[in-house]
């Protein structure tokens, strides 16, 4: 009897020994790769892999004004709450180059050199020179004050409350070599640079209902061109080798497109893409762009005015134009779109392989990693 249960008892052990035995070697889980990991590396390369889904990254989290590539290419100038600071490509790494007490900041324009800046400060413009903190107020008259194409050059409107007449200024940063260059036949003007040539693009205000007014503005011989082909709404910007203006129009349905001017013949080529000069920028060579389009949900919107008031917003698609044989060609499936943004501001790192945006609706940085 004794003998039977020892028997019984063997086999019995024997099972479970095999059972145990196939559980641990053909059925155990797979080690986990990060169990060494401390939970800080955790966290680091939990954000990494998540960071590869997303196509629209935000860099900077707090709000920007005015953000552009320095002059060396490598970093992202940027104002905020009183600091003009530095910021690497990423966002990661910020350091503050300067502060000043502004008041109500509207506008900032940078020198090329990165040197000074033309600040607009509760309707005031000042010379903000970035070495010493000072901020030197500009004349009290001038209107619309840019950088000129030349070292220390400003160009400005002035309004002669006198004579009632409005005119096309340059001088130097501190006021003094004063000239005019030309009468300004509207109140409300915007003036472009062309970077390549001493010309300027000076065009009235776009707004859906008028048509907009465009001279093209020779610096040196002093002498404007009207060109003739006017469209409502338009808005320019010129290309970077300064031979075509790309431009924004309203066109009947209330809707806009972008187009083509070529300067020397007044050419013009239809891009038939429904977008806003303030939501493209130009690449190097002059032909490609980058847009966001704009997508919304209302069914009566007259644009630019309703954009610009912001009466609506966008929910933006991504989009690259060849400008020459009119391709267009999505940067982002609509799948891969994982942020709800308004574009503007749009620009790109020095070797055009990332494109940078401001957000409208929360002044936050962003950038798109582009596969080119």
């Amino acid at each position: 009897m004794t003998k039977k249960i020892f028997i019984i008892s063997s086999i019995l052990f024997l099972i479970a020994g095999i059972y145990l035995f196939v559980q641990f070697f053909l059925f155990q889980e797979k080690p986990i790769i990060h169990e060494n990991k401390t939970k800080d590396d955790l966290s680091v390369l939990s954000n990494k892999e998540n960071s590869l889904d997303k196509k629209i990254e935000r860099v900077i989290k707090e709000e920007v004004v005015t953000p552009l590539m320095d002059v060396s290419g490598n970093k992202i100038l940027y104002f905020n709450q009183g600091n003009f600071l530095l910021s690497n490509l990423k966002g990661t790494v910020k350091s503050s180059i300067g502060a000043y007490p502004f008041n109500v900041l509207e506008e900032i324009k940078w020198s090329s050199d990165n040197n000074q800046a033309i600040i607009k400060d509760a309707d005031k413009y000042y010379i903000f020179d970035i070495s010493s903190l000072d901020a030197k107020p500009f004349k009290s008259d001038a209107d619309n004050l840019i950088w000129g194409s030349k070292k220390d050059q400003v160009i400005y409107k002035f309004y002669d409350s006198n004579s009632q007449k409005r005119s096309l200024n340059i001088a130097d940063s501190s006021g003094a070599s004063w000239e005019e260059i030309t009468e300004i036949p509207f109140r409300y003007a915007e003036i472009e640079v062309n970077s390549k040539d001493k010309k300027v693009a000076l065009f009235s205000l776009p707004k859906a209902s008028q048509e907009t007014q465009l001279f093209i503005v020779d610096l040196l011989k002093k002498e404007k061109r009207e060109i003739e082909k006017k469209y409502k709404g338009a808005d320019y910007r010129w290309s970077p080798n300064g031979e075509k203006l790309l431009f924004s129009y309203t066109k009947d349905s209330g809707k806009t497109s972008l187009a083509i001017l070529n300067i020397n013949d007044e050419s013009v080529s239809e891009l038939n893409f429904p977008g806003l000069v303030d939501k493209c920028v130009w690449l190097s060579d002059s032909i490609g762009i980058y847009c966001a389009n704009l997508t919304y949900s209302d069914t009566e919107v007259v644009l630019p005015d309703d954009w610009e008031s912001g009466k609506i917003s966008s929910s933006d698609t991504f989009w690259k134009i060849d400008t020459v044989k009119g391709e267009q060609k999505r940067i982002l499936e609509l799948n891969e779109i994982n942020e709800n943004v308004d574009a503007t501001s749009l620009f790109m790192d020095k070797d055009e392989k990332i494109l940078f945006f401001v957000d409208k609706k929360t002044n936050n940085l962003f950038r798109i990693k582009l596969e080119n």
